[in-house]
């Protein structure tokens, strides 16, 4: 009797293929379903040193495995990134009341990690973050905790140049948890890092990916940055996000992506925590500062602006009334050095300055017309209005 067989491997390929294909249009229809609309977060030495309060997880895990390492480091610094909701309206002015129209309203979704400094917990995230589209800071801020707390915000501090901005917690109780700061200089390329975020506000997400490459990134004018490259997915919503390592410490913040769809392709950028733990100090207490404006020297700018060196840090503007002014710094000066360091870039003339506290007294090294002088500079407080500092 011929005994009866299952169907061939040929039939079983051609379903596993249909099962997979409906799946995939499936999934494909549930994405568009659900895909939300555009969200704004699209992708000194400290004089105070910073105490820091980690986040602690309630569970105990066993590291054996780097996917346990992962586990781990997202259920540390988890608790403590947040999805930062903005509100920009326009003021109104007097146009508006003529016509009857009310100032438009511009909505934004991004990310942050709560640290603390100074005894206190602030938000770390983006510039881009909390001023909008408008470049203007926000009127309404909000952060949402993991758990569901929303806490009220306001902008304390921010940084156009390098994209950082920090937000102080109005009344936080005191259960807040705060991630701690790692070290950005001591990262490797090939480590593994996670990015936590809101992207599309998918709230609480966290994707996983390597550090990719420390480069400098073109910001124009002759000027760069130094950034973290990582593969670890980040799209809009996760601006401002930490970038984790497995010790679940901050060693970046997500800012930006490079893609033509404006979804992750794999190369997102994050700020190297290091620059931001040199700004808050500065940040929070608006200096020290002089009041000038710097760019790179080079041979090709010496040579066109008839400079005496083509070394050091050009002064494009010292703005009338400021610290710098006052101190006789003039437009068309090179700065080579404060307090007998040599500085070479706007970065390490400013980093120099920021050793000072508000009040002290730099000293910068003047070429001027090939003389060679010596001006001390009592270092000030920027004003509100000082916009890009």
């Amino acid at each position: 009797m011929r005994q009866s067989r299952g169907p061939g491997v040929g039939v079983i390929v051609f379903l596993s293929c249909m099962f997979g294909l409906l799946a995939g249009v499936g999934g494909a229809a549930l994405y568009a379903r659900l895909r939300p609309g555009s969200q704004s977060g699209s992708p000194t030495v400290v004089t105070t040193s910073p105490t820091i309060a980690p986040a602690r997880s309630s569970s105990t895990i066993t590291i054996s495995t780097d996917q346990d390492a992962i586990v781990s480091a997202a259920a540390v610094a988890g608790p403590a990134a947040v999805k930062v909701e903005t509100i920009h309206q326009r003021p109104l002015t007097i146009f508006d009341l003529f016509s009857g129209n009310l100032p438009d309203t511009e909505r934004g979704i991004g990310s942050g990690f709560i640290f603390a400094y100074e005894g206190k917990r602030y938000v770390l995230t983006n510039t881009h973050v909390v001023a909008g589209q408008r470049r203007r800071l926000a009127s309404e801020v909000d952060v949402v905790l993991p758990d569901g707390r929303t806490l009220k915000g306001k902008v304390a501090g921010w940084n156009t140049p390098k994209d950082i901005a920090i937000i102080g917690l109005v009344n936080p109780p005191v259960d807040v948890p705060a991630v701690e700061l790692g070290d950005s200089d001591a990262l490797r390329v090939g480590e593994w890092v996670l990015a936590i975020g809101n992207p599309f506000d998918f709230e609480h997400t966290v994707t996983v990916g390597v550090v990719s490459a420390k480069r400098p990134f073109p910001m124009g004018n002759g000027r760069t940055r130094e950034l973290i490259q990582t593969d670890a997915a980040i799209n809009r919503g996760n601006s401002g996000g930490p970038l984790v390592n497995l010790a679940g410490q901050v060693v970046g913040i997500n800012t930006m992506i490079y893609s033509g769809t404006g979804y992750s392709i794999g190369i997102g950028f994050a700020i190297p925590i290091n620059q931001a733990k040199d700004l808050l100090y500065y940040l929070l207490h608006r200096g020290p500062w002089i009041g000038v404006q710097m760019r790179p020297n080079s041979p090709g700018l010496a040579k066109y602006a008839d400079l005496p060196t083509d070394r050091g840090v050009v002064v494009a503007e010292a703005f009338v009334g400021t610290p710098a002014a006052k101190a006789g710094v003039r437009r068309g000066d090179v700065v080579t050095q404060v307090d007998g360091q040599v500085v070479n870039t706007p970065e390490e003339m400013q980093r120099a300055i920021r050793k000072h506290p508000i009040g002290g007294i730099t000293v910068l090294t003047v070429v001027r017309h090939s003389a060679t002088t010596q001006l001390s500079v009592k270092t000030g407080q920027a004003p509100d209005s000082a916009y890009d500092r």
